[in-house]
C-alpha cells in the first residue's frame, strides 16, 4: 500500500505516532501500578509477607525452594475447624 498523495503519507505518519504515544503511555501506567503494588506488598506484615520478602531478596541469587513450598502450603491449605459433637 503506497501513499502517492503527500496528505495520505502525513496522515499515516500521524496515525503511527499517535499509536506509539498511546502504547508508551499504557506501558508507563502499568509500570507505575506494578511499582505501587510492590510497595504495598513490602509494607505488609505477617508470615506471608515475610516469606514473600525473603523470596524477593533471594531472587537475584536463585529462589529458595523451601521458602516457596512453605509459602504455597500456607496459602493453599485451609485450616480445618474442629467441630465438637455433643
Amino acid at each position: 500500500m503506497l501513499a502517492e498523495n503527500p496528505k495520505h503519507m502525513l496522515l499515516c505518519t500521524l496515525y503511527i505516532l499517535v499509536g506509539l504515544a498511546l502504547t508508551s503511555t499504557i506501558i508507563e501506567l502499568v509500570r507505575r501500578h506494578y511499582a505501587q503494588s510492590w510497595r504495598t506488598l513490602q509494607a505488609l506484615s505477617g508470615p506471608l509477607a515475610d516469606t514473600l520478602r525473603r523470596l524477593g531478596e533471594s531472587a537475584g541469587g536463585g529462589i529458595d525452594v523451601t521458602a516457596l513450598q512453605k509459602m504455597l502450603t500456607i496459602v493453599s491449605v485451609p485450616r480445618r475447624v474442629q467441630v465438637r459433637k455433643e
